[in-house]
């Protein structure tokens, strides 16, 4: 069995007091078998596993070191999409981005889309928009910020959706629910996780590309 460098990268990083520890909390939420525990083991350099395992809980992983990122120190909350009673405890946690995971092949029910895709990315977006600008007085001031590119102006949080399984739909309905997610107002990227991508998934989670 080789030496685990990244393991003990973790364990020095875990080691650290987490007032000196400066890191992105990346929030991963979906439905069930939509791909979040993969998508974190692809984050963490693990690579994609065929096998389907549930996650019952949620866990958030060790810290990591990513290189693709910038050297930025990353942990990460999984979460379960079959056992909504856990998530209450996850969306208490300090994240600073979160992303909404969607199997590509469900997308639509018909010619509409899916509830459960829909209203997961309409929870998402009102869910960080509260963190970032809290009740309406502050809302409106950050929205004049934002609007005048203040330097004051920075989002808390940030939100993305992340589509799976994408080379399971074709190339014009791929570009077709991409849209349709951006158009609900939230950034969007679609990933064959068997691909490994874990340099594109570091370099849209953190710079939108």
């Amino acid at each position: 069995m080789g030496f685990d460098f990244d393991r003990l990268i973790s364990v020095v990083l875990d080691s650290i007091a987490p007032d000196l520890l400066k890191y992105d909390m990346i929030f991963l939420i979906g439905e069930a078998g939509a791909g979040k525990t993969t998508i974190m083991n692809i984050l963490r350099g693990k690579g994609f596993n065929e096998e389907y395992n549930a996650t019952d809980i949620g866990e958030v992983s060790r810290p990591f070191l990513s290189i693709d990122s910038g050297l930025k120190i990353i942990k990460v909350i999984d979460t379960s999409g079959s056992n909504l009673k856990s998530l209450p405890r996850w969306k208490e946690k300090d994240y600073t981005i979160r992303c909404f995971i969607f199997d590509t092949t469900q997308f639509y029910k018909g010619k509409k889309i899916d509830k459960k895709i829909r209203l997961g990315i309409k929870n998402t977006i009102k869910e960080v928009e509260y963190i970032n600008y809290g009740y309406s007085e502050k809302k409106i001031i950050r929205f004049f910020q934002k609007l005048s590119k203040s330097k004051e102006y920075e989002d808390v949080v940030k939100c993305i959706a992340i589509g799976t399984r994408g080379n399971e739909v074709d190339s014009e309905d791929k570009e077709k629910i991409r849209k349709e997610v951006i158009k609900m107002g939230i950034k969007c990227k679609i990933f064959e996780l068997k691909n490994n991508p874990k340099k594109e998934l570091i370099n849209f989670i953190f710079k939108g590309e």
